[in-house]
């Protein structure tokens, strides 16, 4: 036997494991790259079955990849809660409309 054609994980399916895990790969850094994802541990996994045939001369290999991504951040806030006569219970969110206050500023005399 030849050694290039010894099986081995960079030469099966002429290098599309090493392929498919790189993309995989790439998947897990985007999600890692993502703001809105949180800060769990990512994974990737490589599965490997190897069934041999009943003389056991030849066997069928499925590899599959399977990848655990971040999941995305909860949102948290508050909401006002109460009833409205004509539309019943009601629930809004508090306005962030409040004007800010000129902290650390002189006022201007006005003539």
């Amino acid at each position: 036997m030849e050694e290039e054609d010894v099986v081995s994980l960079g030469n099966i399916g002429e290098g599309a494991i090493i392929e498919k895990f790189d993309d995989e790969f790439q998947r897990v850094i985007k999600n890692i790259s993502d703001p809105n994802t949180d800060l769990s541990t990512r994974e990737v996994t490589l599965k490997c079955s190897i069934k041999p045939s009943d003389n056991r001369e030849m066997c069928e290999i499925v590899i599959s990849f399977k990848s655990k991504l971040g999941g995305v951040k909860s949102y948290k806030g508050m909401i006002f809660v109460g009833m409205d006569p004509e539309r019943g219970y009601v629930a809004r969110e508090p306005a962030n409309r409040q004007m800010g206050l000129p902290l650390g500023k002189k006022e201007e005399k006005r003539d």
